[in-house]
């Protein structure tokens, strides 16, 4: 999906760059962060994986999501359809937390066929901070550039206010599951990447999953690569395990993302230029 000029951006304090449960191979660009998405259902035009890109109206907040419904291709894809309208419809919480909260209750609700995973990144490009928020998800990987290695985005042990556990369990599973934060500081120049069961679950001829070690290896083998250049390496690395060029096992997506320089004015400064030149073009538009 191209960008949505009627999305509703007051009640969603957010704009669509791009979401959908179909085929996609597209640089993304948010507040922040560049990058690049594959996504190809299993043996259809749409599937169960579930991709969704969003900035804020100000230009400051970039969020990325993928979810992942049970079950993959063409026989889920109403379910993960009726999941992108609910995250469009839900994404003006500014805290991913609150979201998945909320979409986990809808979901409960519907009943077992709905169930998913996902993993949501919130980054704030004025001031560098990383928010991440799994529901049962394979966790995202970072590239530090202080260590040069990949590591995951692990939860940590959470609780909430009230001290109970914070449980980031499947959507759709407990309706009174809570779901929690996972808070970085990022400095600018760290890799990115986000991707679907899929992907470490594609096999070999003789059933061998590809597994996250092989993700890993492929990750540390070319770190000097560009967003799109990295996924079409795991892509090629998928190719060679499987021995075919066609995905038939499940639906797989992968989002690589950069992470720009940071501003040097200060935050406050900073949110207030963005605003700006938000709002700047905003009128130019309407006046041309």
């Amino acid at each position: 999906m191209t960008q949505d000029e009627s999305a509703p951006v007051k009640q969603l304090a957010c704009a669509e760059i791009m979401g959908g449960n179909h085929e996609e191979a597209k640089a993304i660009q948010l507040p922040g962060l560049s990058g690049f998405l594959y996504s190809k259902p299993c043996g259809g035009s749409k599937g169960g994986d579930v991709h969704y890109v969003t900035s804020c109206f100000h230009g400051v907040i970039g969020r990325v999501c993928l979810a992942d419904v049970a079950g993959h291709g063409e026989q889920v894809s109403q379910i993960s359809a009726w999941l992108h309208e609910l995250l469009r419809n839900k994404f003006h919480h500014h805290n991913p937390a609150h979201t998945f909260a909320s979409l986990n209750r809808r979901m409960a609700k519907r009943g077992f066929e709905t169930m998913a995973t996902a993993f949501c990144l919130s980054y704030d490009s004025a001031g560098g901070a990383l928010a991440v928020c799994n529901a049962g998800h394979p966790a995202g990987l970072m590239w530090a550039t202080d260590t040069g290695q990949w590591t995951c985005l692990d939860h940590r042990e959470e609780h909430s206010s009230d001290g109970e556990a914070v449980q980031n369990l499947v959507l759709g599973v407990m309706e009174s599951a809570r779901y929690g934060l996972h808070k970085l500081r990022l400095k600018g120049g760290e890799r990115l990447l986000i991707y679907s069961d899929g992907v470490i679950e594609t096999p070999d001829p003789e059933g061998a999953l590809f597994g996250e070690d092989n993700l890993m290896s492929v990750l540390n083998a070319h770190t000097g690569a560009n967003d799109e250049a990295l996924v079409r390496e795991i892509l090629a690395a998928l190719v060679r395990h499987s021995g075919s060029e066609d995905f038939t096992h499940d639906d797989v997506t992968l989002i690589a993302l950069t992470v720009e320089p940071l501003p040097q004015e200060n935050y406050v400064a900073n949110v207030a230029k963005k605003m700006w030149v938000r709002w700047r073009d905003i009128v130019s538009s309407r006046g041309s």
